[in-house]
């Protein structure tokens, strides 16, 4: 396997470690809560939700494409600091000619 190509793999499967993290610390945080405290939250988060406070459409877009932009930034990165970090440990391919790799 190209050293670019497990880079990426890594890089993807890195990221989605860290989102599972991230959704298994907010329900230990959810269940830890208890029934009444976390309705309570739930119905707390409701009323003062964007369905009591709407924004413009256009701020909730380019909010989304500056978070989307932050997370491919980060995703592209440690992709290319896993490249670097393999790549001095694969061998290189000797008399490859184009066409005939793998």
């Amino acid at each position: 396997m190209r050293p670019q190509t497990l880079s990426k793999f890594l890089s993807a499967l890195i990221c989605s470690f860290l989102v599972g993290a991230l959704i298994h610390r907010d329900s230990v945080n959810n269940y830890a809560l208890g029934k009444d405290a976390y309705l309570a939250k739930q119905a707390h988060n409701f009323d003062t939700s964007l369905l009591t406070n709407a924004r413009m459409p256009l701020v909730s877009i380019i909010g989304a494409v500056v978070v989307l932009g932050c997370v491919l930034v980060f995703y592209e990165l440690l992709a290319y600091a896993i490249q670097r970090f393999i790549a001095p440990a694969s061998p290189a391919p000797e008399n490859q000619q184009l066409g005939q790799g793998f």
